[in-house]
C-alpha cells in the first residue's frame, strides 16, 4: 500500500511540475509517443504545454488467456470483492505487462473457410438494413432481399412475404415458438439475418424447457437456426447451433455469422460448488480461450462464437471474455468489448479488442481510456487506428489537487472536481496510445458521435447543441477545427450525401435547456466551417424512442429521405435544396384498426424499386413513391 501511495505521490509531483495550465485554458492536446502539443479550437482555448502520461488517461496492456479453471475463478472472486474493498488503486494504473508471447493460433486458424453465397438477386433498387459499419451485416426483425420481405412477429414466427407493390402476399411462415411468449421473458425469435438462400433466425429460449440440456445458473441458451429458403414457400430447417446466455447482437461479415450472448456464472464460496464453465455448439468453451481482461467490473461472461452456414450446428470457433461487455463495436476487422469502471470518482474505460476472419477470432490487445463512452458510434477504426470519444468528470488539474489532498491530508474543493468534460483519444491497431485531446466543452457531455474517413463530429449537450469536428487526418496531432451551436441536441448522426451530415434529436430551450420538440437537422460539411443547412422541429413531442435504435431509422441519402417511427405513426421526410425538409408521408396506424399491433422497435421502413414499405409486426403496407406516398397496399398478416 506504502509503495503505491509513494508511486502515486511521486507521479501527481511530477505532473504538477510539468504541467501548468494558462489561465482560462480548456482544451488539452498532446501526442503521446512524442509528448507534443497540438493547438485545438481558438488560440485563446488552446494549452502550448506537454501532459505526462503518468496521469493515467491512457494506458495499454496485453489481454492474457487462462491457464485452468482456477484461475477463472479467483479472477471472478476477485471481482466480487472489489466493490467492497476499493482503495488508492485506482488513482495510479499499475496494468500488469503479461508476457503473451505469440498469440495462440485459433482451432479453425487453418481451416477451410466457407464462400459466401452469391446473394439471391432480386430488384436491382432495394435498401438494406441501416448498419453501424458499413460492410458488416447486423441481424434485425424486418428485411428484404429485393424480391420477399422478412417480418418478425412477436417473437413467434417469420412471416416471408412476397412484395410487388399493391400485391403482396404471404408465401409461408416458419414457426419459431409454439406459443406466443411473454413480452418481457425477451424468449423467443429475437433477430435474424438473410443470406444467399438462407434464413438464420436467432432466438432465446429456457433450458427449462429441455431439462436434458444443462446452461448453468442463468437457465438462457441463445441458438441460430438455420433455413434453406430456396424454395421461400417451404422453408426447411437445416441445423441449429446453441450457446449459453441471453442474446445481445450478431454480425455476418464474409459468409460467416458471429454471435455474442451474455452468461453468468455461478460463483460460489468455494471452487468446487461454482458452476463456470460455459457451452457453444454444444461443446465446452476450455479455459484457454477464456480472456481475463485488465480491469475485471463484473462476474458475467462475453461469450463470442462463429457460424460457418456449410456447417450450422457447429460452432466454428469461440472465445469467452470475463467481465461481459457493456457495449460492443464490430468494425470490418475487430471486436471491441467496452466495460466502464465507475468503481470511484475517476471513471475509465477499458476496450478489448478481438480480431475476426473467416470466422476464427483471436484475442489482440486491451486499451484503458479515461472516462465513459457514450455509445458504439464514438468508437471507431480506420486505418489502422482506433479513435475514442469519453466524458469524464473533474478536470486534469482538479482530479491531480484531489489526489494530493488525500494523500497529504490538506482540504481542497473545487466546483471543476464534479464537471463534466470530455476527450478524444486516438489508439494504434495494438491498442498503444498515439495522441488525445482532453478537456473538451466543459460542463456539457457527449451526445452523438459520427466518422467519416479522417474527419470526426460529435456533439455535446447543455443548453444548445455544440457540433465539433476534428481533423484526424494525422493521427498523432487531431486538431478541433470547428464548433457550431444550435439549439438542442442530435442523438443520431447519418451521412446523407456529400458533405452532408444528417442529425436526428430534440429541440430545446436555449436558456433552459428543457426539451421542447423533435428536431432533425442538415449540416453542410463543404466549407471551412460547418453549417447547419436546413433545419426542422416536430413541436410537443418529447419522446424519440427511434433515435436509440439506428436500424429502426430509415436513411436513404440518394432520395434525400429519413423515416422513423413516432406515436403510432410512421413519419417519412424528404429533403430539398429548394425547400428544406418536406413531410411526404404520415401514416397513422389507427387509420387501418392497426393501432397496436406494433411498436417502433418492431416496425421499419424500406423500399424496394419505386415502392416504399412500412412493414413489421402484423401489417406491411405499400406506398407509390412516384405518387406522392398514396398508399396502394396493406397486408393483414
Amino acid at each position: 500500500m506504502k509503495k503505491r501511495i509513494y508511486a502515486a505521490a511521486a507521479a501527481v509531483i511530477s505532473l504538477c511540475m510539468t504541467v501548468s495550465p494558462a489561465a482560462g485554458s480548456s482544451v488539452f492536446a498532446e501526442t503521446l509517443s512524442e509528448a507534443d502539443t497540438e493547438s485545438s479550437m481558438t488560440e485563446s482555448d488552446k494549452t502550448e504545454v506537454p501532459v505526462s502520461e503518468d496521469d493515467g488517461s491512457v494506458s495499454v496492456s496485453r489481454i492474457r488467456f487462462a491457464s485452468d479453471y482456477k484461475e477463472i475463478y479467483e479472477t471472478l472472486k476477485k471481482a466480487e470483492q472489489r466493490w467492497y474493498y476499493d482503495d488508492l488503486d485506482y488513482y495510479v494504473v499499475e496494468d500488469a505487462e503479461y508476457d503473451a508471447g505469440p498469440m495462440r493460433e485459433s482451432n479453425t486458424a487453418k481451416a477451410e473457410s466457407a464462400a459466401a453465397e452469391e446473394p439471391i438477386v432480386g430488384g436491382s433498387d432495394y435498401s438494406e438494413t441501416n448498419v453501424r459499419t458499413q460492410g458488416v451485416d447486423e441481424s434485425d426483425v424486418v428485411k428484404t432481399d429485393g424480391n420477399y420481405i422478412y417480418i418478425l412477429r412477436h417473437n413467434r414466427d417469420l412471416a416471408i412475404v412476397k412484395a410487388e407493390g399493391a400485391d403482396m402476399e404471404k408465401v409461408s411462415e416458419i414457426r419459431v415458438a409454439e406459443e406466443e411468449p411473454y413480452w418481457y421473458s425477451n424468449l423467443g425469435a429475437r433477430e435474424f439475418f438473410v443470406q444467399g438462400n438462407n434464413i438464420f433466425v436467432i432466438s432465446e429460449h429456457s433450458s427449462e424447457d429441455e431439462p436434458g440440456y444443462s446452461y448453468g445458473t442463468t437457465g438462457r441458451y441463445t441458438s441460430v437456426a438455420t433455413y434453406d429458403i430456396s424454395n421461400p414457400s417451404s422453408p426447411v430447417r437445416t441445423g441449429e447451433m446453441r450457446q449459453d446466455g441471453t442474446f445481445l447482437q450478431a454480425r455476418m461479415r464474409d459468409g460467416m455469422l458471429y454471435l455474442f450472448t451474455e452468461w453468468r456464472p455461478y460463483v460460489s464460496d468455494s471452487f468446487e460448488d461454482s458452476v463456470l464453465t460455459v457451452k457453444a455448439g454444444g461443446k465446452e468453451i476450455l479455459p484457454e480461450d477464456t480472456c481475463i481482461p485488465n480491469i475485471v467490473t463484473d462476474t458475467d461472461y462475453l461469450v463470442i462464437s462463429s457460424v460457418n452456414p456449410e456447417r450450422p450446428s457447429d460452432a466454428l470457433d469461440s472465445k469467452v471474455l470475463i467481465s461481459g461487455a457493456q457495449q460492443l463495436y464490430v468494425s470490418t476487422g475487430g471486436i471491441y468489448a467496452v466495460n466502464a469502471d465507475y468503481s470511484s470518482n475517476r471513471e475509465k474505460t477499458e476496450i478489448v479488442k478481438f480480431t475476426y476472419e473467416n470466422g476464427s477470432i483471436e484475442g489482440k490487445a486491451a486499451g484503458t481510456v479515461r472516462g465513459s463512452i457514450h455509445d458504439s458510434f464514438a468508437i471507431d477504426e480506420y486505418d489502422g487506428y482506433l479513435r475514442v470519444l469519453t466524458t469524464y468528470t473533474g478536470s486534469v488539474k482538479g482530479n491531480f489537487m484531489e489526489l494530493l489532498s488525500d494523500l497529504f491530508g490538506f482540504d481542497y474543493y473545487d466546483d471543476d472536481m464534479w464537471t463534466r468534460h470530455n476527450a478524444l483519444f486516438v489508439l494504434d491497431e495494438d491498442m498503444n496510445p498515439v495522441s488525445r485531446i482532453i478537456d473538451l466543452a466543459k460542463g456539457e457531455e457527449i451526445r452523438s458521435a459520427r466518422y467519416f474517413g479522417d474527419t470526426g463530429y460529435f456533439v455535446t449537450f447543455r443548453n444548445t447543441d455544440p457540433l465539433f469536428t476534428v481533423d484526424l487526418s494525422d493521427p498523432k496531432h487531431p486538431v478541433v477545427t470547428d464548433e457550431l451551436k444550435v439549439p438542442g441536441f442530435s442523438s443520431y448522426l447519418h451521412p446523407f450525401g456529400e458533405n452532408l451530415l444528417l442529425g436526428l434529436g430534440y429541440d430545446a430551450d436555449e436558456n433552459t435547456g428543457s426539451i421542447t420538440g423533435i428536431k432533425l437537422s442538415l449540416f453542410d460539411l463543404s466549407g471551412d466551417e460547418v453549417v447547419e443547412k436546413d433545419r426542422t422541429v416536430i413541436r410537443n413531442i418529447t419522446s424519440f424512442p427511434a433515435v436509440d435504435d439506428y436500424k429502426a431509422v430509415f436513411a436513404d441519402p440518394s432520395g434525400q429521405l429519413v423515416g422513423f417511427w413516432l406515436s403510432d405513426r410512421y413519419l417519412v421526410y424528404r429533403h430539398t435544396d429548394d425547400g428544406g425538409f418536406e413531410r411526404v408521408l404520415l401514416y397513422d396506424y389507427f387509420d387501418d384498426d392497426l393501432q397496436g399491433s406494433a411498436d417502433y422497435s418492431d416496425v421499419r421502413g424500406l423500399y424496394i424499386g419505386s415502392t416504399f414499405y412500412i412493414a413489421g409486426g402484423d401489417a406491411a403496407a405499400a406506398f407509390d413513391m412516384e405518387d406522392g406516398f398514396a398508399k396502394i397496399g396493406l397486408l393483414r398478416l
